[in-house]
């Protein structure tokens, strides 16, 4: 089956296993990031590294590996930006 799943976490970084056709949104819910992503749930999960960095924070030396995903604000009226390594 195609539908679309939501992953939250705490913190700047997370890993996740996902029957992952495309990462869709990062963003801000109820107190917790949050990804959601399409996914076949007939498919093998592969891991994936997701990776939230505020306005003017230290990137990792690899960040250039990651795929952006987008731009957010949360409640805090802070700004996010989200990458992903499949």
């Amino acid at each position: 089956m195609k539908t679309v799943y939501k992953y939250c976490f705490k913190g700047s970084k997370a890993q996740f296993d996902i029957p992952m056709i495309r990462p869709l949104h990062v963003g801000w819910q109820r107190g917790n990031f949050c990804l959601w992503a399409l996914v076949d749930t007939e498919k093998q999960p592969i891991q994936c590294e997701v990776l939230v960095l505020g306005t003017g924070r230290e990137a990792p030396e690899d960040i250039e590996t990651y795929q952006f995903l987008g731009t957010f604000e949360a409640e805090t009226f802070y700004v996010f930006h989200a990458f992903i390594k499949p």
